[in-house]
């Protein structure tokens, strides 16, 4: 199980569904700079987190300071659309994270749910 925190911080624990105790095993930090939100697994060594400072991150959890890269929401959508004033107003803080394999292709892809209505898609390979 991943755990998201306020202060920017994931943690990855086993919990053993017998007696319902957890152990911490990773604890992933020092990416996000605001609140973490959302994490998923893509497989046991990939971890995705979403936060409140514009980023999706993929952990590369058999080496988390190498190999860990992340991505600007702000920076990619104003790519994709140009620069929206409405931006301001409505920021496109990323409320969901669903990561999907791609059958037709093997490709994974990752989808960030923003506050303002839009999706976003990321393949792996370019995250």
């Amino acid at each position: 199980m991943v755990s998201c925190y306020d202060n920017g911080e994931s943690t990855i624990q086993n919990i053993d569904l017998q007696t319902y105790e957890s152990e911490e095993v990773v604890k992933l930090k020092h990416k996000h700079t605001n609140i973490c939100l959302k994490s998923s697994f893509s497989d046991p060594n990939t971890v995705y987190t979403l936060g409140f400072d514009y980023k999706v991150i993929q952990w590369n959890l058999n080496d988390i300071a190498n190999k860990s890269q992340s991505r600007n929401i702000i920076e990619q959508l104003t790519q994709h659309q140009g620069n929206n004033k409405g931006m301001e107003f409505n920021p496109p803080f990323g409320y969901s994270l669903l990561t999907y394999k791609d059958k037709a292709t093997s490709s994974e892809n990752i989808l960030v749910g923003l506050g303002n209505g839009s999706l976003l898609r990321f393949k792996r390979k370019k995250l």
